[in-house]
């Protein structure tokens, strides 16, 4: 049963991952083809990373900051949710079990 239960939530992060992982490439494709080429501009590099070139960037950036950390967050509380499932689901489990099984 626990390698089951191991594989199912394998299989469940795997599959957001990948969900994620389209959402991202979908964005991406989508921005790169709405954004003119003339206004493209090659971010400078500082011992810190990329600087910023515009406003727009900083602002995307920060939005992209409060978006992972909202995930985080939602992803954190899905896997409390799937926890407390599991849990469930093998309480109610075992209790059928030892139900069906009574000695007379």
């Amino acid at each position: 049963m626990d390698d089951i239960r191991e594989n199912v939530s394998v299989l469940t992060l795997l599959a957001e991952v990948l969900c994620l992982l389209d959402m991202i490439v979908n964005s991406f494709a989508h921005m790169i083809s709405t954004k003119p080429v003339d206004r493209y501009t090659r971010p400078e590099f500082t011992e810190n990373g990329p600087l910023a070139i515009d406003s727009k960037q900083a602002i995307n950036h920060i939005k992209r900051k409060y978006e992972l950390e909202n995930m985080e967050i939602v992803n954190k509380e899905k896997e409390k949710v799937r926890y407390d499932f599991l849990v469930f689901v093998e309480c109610n489990f075992h209790q059928h079990v030892s139900n069906q099984f009574e000695p007379l």
